[in-house]
């Protein structure tokens, strides 16, 4: 689950949905309330907000049309879709490859900005 706000303050709140034994797999809008109590959040600053709006926008389009890629633990999961809308907003470090990868980055970004 991912959040980003504009400059102009507008929010848009998605999360990547499926998993290995469920045959869809897409981007959708969540709420706030639908997260756990136990929930890690991350600030990151993005250098272009409205780039990583409009890549979630893209990616809730092709859910829409049956076009988003299969599920895969290892390089399509809810964790590399955060990190490919941190990408698209400007986070250049942040690896995308693997979702282990990219886990390690949030948490060591996490721990530095605490």
């Amino acid at each position: 689950m991912i959040s980003v706000r504009s400059v102009d303050g507008e929010l848009l709140r998605t999360e990547q949905w499926g998993g290995v034994n469920n045959p869809r797999n897409g981007v959708s809008t969540f709420e706030v309330d639908a997260l756990s109590a136990t929930t890690m959040h991350i600030h990151v600053e993005l250098p272009n907000p409205a780039a990583s709006m409009a890549y979630a926008e893209v990616m809730m389009a092709k859910s829409h049309r049956g076009e988003y890629p299969p599920y895969d633990l290892d390089t399509q999961s809810c964790v590399t879709y955060c990190a490919q809308v941190l990408r698209a907003g400007g986070v250049h470090d942040i690896p995308l490859n693997h979702f282990l990868d990219a886990t390690k980055w949030l948490i060591r970004y996490f721990n530095e900005h605490i």
